[in-house]
């Protein structure tokens, strides 16, 4: 005869409460050494995880005074100290790599502003697409060119680290609603730095 228990329809097996209960601290255990370790991972990866791209760059000399060094928020009182401001004012946002640009510009008509950015010794393009998509607004437009709109954007760019500064060359460009072609507006090398990751 066999040891086989045969089960009716409706009938339910449980297994014994202890193994249902250290299944379960098995389980959560298990979960949590995981957790623990993608943190620890996240925490104290290896050197190759910081971003090299800023290692060898240095400012060129000749830029001097020309070149622009982000604001701190407090060197700017408020948004008055936006209106009464140049036509280009670079911030620093809450950390290393994340910027605010402000400008007061008049394209002469209505459209779309975005910024481009290249290192300025090698001539790479920075963060790409990521910067059209976080710095594209809106702007008027007139033909009275004595008046000026207000830009005000915050965009991140991601190549080097915090503390490895490089120049890069901001470039400001439109894009008309009447279908004309794309154009720049005005560029400005400035001292940055990327955001670490």
């Amino acid at each position: 005869m066999s040891n086989v228990k045969t089960v009716e329809l409706g009938e339910c097996i449980s297994a014994p409460t202890n193994t249902m209960a250290d299944n379960g601290r098995r389980r959560a255990a298990l979960w949590l050494a995981s957790f623990l370790l993608v943190a620890a991972s996240g925490c104290f990866g290896p050197e190759d995880a910081l971003d090299h791209f800023a290692d060898e760059l240095t400012i060129p000399p000749e830029l001097g005074a020309s070149i622009v060094v982000p604001k701190d928020e407090d060197e700017m009182s408020s948004n008055a100290g936006i209106r009464e401001m140049d036509e280009f004012m670079l911030r620093n946002g809450i950390q290393p790599g994340i910027y605010k640009l402000a400008l007061r510009i008049n394209p002469g008509e209505q459209g779309l502003v975005y910024l481009k950015a290249f290192e300025v010794t090698k001539g790479t393009q920075l963060s790409g697409k990521r910067l059209k998509e976080a710095s594209s607004e809106r702007v008027g437009g007139s033909t009275d060119l004595a008046k000026k709109f207000l830009y005000d954007k915050e965009f991140v760019i991601y190549e080097g680290d915090w503390g490895k500064p490089y120049a890069a060359r901001i470039e400001v460009w439109f894009v008309p609603d009447s279908g004309k072609p794309e154009r720049k507006l005005m560029e400005r090398v400035c001292k940055i730095e990327g955001w670490q990751r």
